[in-house]
């Protein structure tokens, strides 16, 4: 007679191994009791059809854009695998499916708008989750000297992100926000996009950059200070407007003073 499981650890990993596929330990169905004349096998088999189905329902949730353009049957398909593949590993089901990108891009490498899609709705969802802190603004910088302004370290806000891409995934999550896209929309168009994404007042509002705007911005996705963001950029793009950026950025609420995230 096989002993029923005393350690707790233990125990947990044969019911996560089991839930995801393997086949359920003697010592794990020992350690379930039956209820209501279901043995411990069917029991198991209830609770692993109903964990993966709340995983599924996680990842539809997470992309509705994604299984808007994409085939129902395609999508399910993608999920199965990516949840058979990729288990959960958090009580919290708001982090599960971050890299299902990367999970496209491996099984459909013909549809890279729609990886980029999923990377673009995953950013987007982390930005409507990120908590709001008061961004640099004119008044407090002019409170700075020069000197202290140069040296002054930044960070982008919580709510503010970039968002670089050859494909038109921006404009693809914006038709299907109006109801509007299509599945087989022709409209979109491919050439490189360097946007800055802001969420403020429940609404999402992509701001177009240049080329230098978005180096210039990409060096406070880590604390930086004005000085050092700046001297990099100018080193790649001599004609870059720091006047021009800064405004825009406290404009904007972009930038956050660094000390604030700590």
């Amino acid at each position: 007679m096989t002993t029923p499981v005393r350690d707790l650890a233990l125990l947990q990993r044969l019911l996560i191994d089991t839930l995801y596929g393997a086949t359920p330990d003697p010592r794990l169905l020992a350690s379930i009791g039956v209820r209501g004349g279901i043995d411990a096998e069917a029991l198991l088999s209830i609770y692993r059809n109903g964990t993966r189905g709340t995983l599924y329902q996680a990842l539809e949730l997470s992309y509705p854009a994604v299984r808007h353009y994409t085939d129902a049957d395609q999508f399910r398909r993608w999920a199965r695998a990516y949840v058979g593949t990729l288990p959960s590993v958090s009580g919290d089901l708001d982090r599960y499916g971050a890299d299902f990108h990367d999970f496209i891009t491996h099984f459909a490498p013909d549809r890279p708008d729609l990886s980029e899609l999923a990377r673009l709705e995953w950013l987007i969802s982390r930005l409507m989750q990120a908590p709001a802190i008061p961004a640099l603004d004119f008044q407090t910088l002019a409170g700075y000297s020069a000197e202290e302004q140069a040296a002054l370290c930044l960070r982008l806000a919580p709510r503010a992100a970039l968002f670089e891409s050859m494909q038109p995934a921006l404009e693809m999550w914006q038709a299907f926000q109006e109801g509007v896209g299509s599945k087989h929309d022709n409209r979109f168009e491919i050439h490189d996009r360097h946007t800055l994404l802001i969420y403020n007042s429940n609404d999402l509002s992509p701001f177009e950059l240049s080329m230098g705007e978005f180096l210039w911005l990409a060096n406070f996705a880590k604390t930086s200070t004005l000085l050092e963001a700046t001297e990099r950029t100018l080193s790649t793009y001599p004609d870059f407007s720091l006047d021009t950026a800064l405004i825009q950025a406290l404009t904007l609420g972009t930038l956050i003073p660094a000390h604030h995230l700590s």
